[in-house]
């Protein structure tokens, strides 16, 4: 990234360079004077240029941080939703077992779609990092598990729900503080590729 603005510094030392070598090594002005006037001219021109090309290049990185922060602050969004799910899951009953399957679906594939739209552009290979691989494979574990909840509440008694929901909330606080460090761990790699 920062290889543009190495580019942009030499292209304008060498136009410096062609400038002298052209006005003053092989004189096609005569006479000095003149040729010092169209040396400094040119050298002018190539330093407004610069600042041209230069002042582009500040922008549009500018707005490339701007277009990610925006970008970190939705996948915080996504990973938070998945979290609010399961708390407020695990402080309820589950007899509302298909919403949270609902929710966690939505969120898992609203994660999914993030890191695909912004693998090319913004977070250039982040689908192969090992934090968002690994994240994506806890989160589709908690789903998964309250799939298997969903499932098994509709499939028995209402009196063994109690049994069910123990078991829900056991497996599913391991699975939250694995969530957890992930989380923290993808969010990490995140803003280090904001800067």
């Amino acid at each position: 990234m920062r290889i543009k603005y190495v580019i942009l510094i030499i292209i304008l030392g060498v136009g410096i360079a062609l400038d002298w070598i052209l006005f003053m090594q092989c004189e096609i002005i005569e006479d000095d004077t003149r040729a010092i006037l169209a040396f400094i001219s040119t050298v002018g021109l190539l330093f407004s240029v610069f600042q041209v090309v230069l002042n582009i290049f500040r922008q549009n990185d500018i707005r490339l941080k701007d277009l990610r922060v925006v970008e970190y602050k939705e996948f915080n969004n996504v990973l938070n939703e998945i979290r609010k799910a399961c708390d407020e899951n695990m402080i309820q009953e589950l007899e509302n077992a298909p919403n949270l399957v609902f929710r966690l679906f939505n969120s898992t594939n609203h994660f999914a779609s993030l890191i695909i739209a912004n693998d090319d552009y913004l977070f250039p290979n982040i689908k192969e990092t090992k934090e968002a691989l690994e994240l994506k494979e806890t989160m589709d574990r908690i789903r998964n598990r309250a799939d298997k909840l969903r499932y098994d509440m509709e499939k028995i008694d209402v009196e063994a729900h109690p049994v069910l929901i123990m078991n829900w909330h056991n497996e599913t606080r391991d699975l939250l503080a694995d969530f957890g460090e992930k989380r923290l761990t993808f969010m990490a790699l995140i803003r280090n590729k904001i800067k």
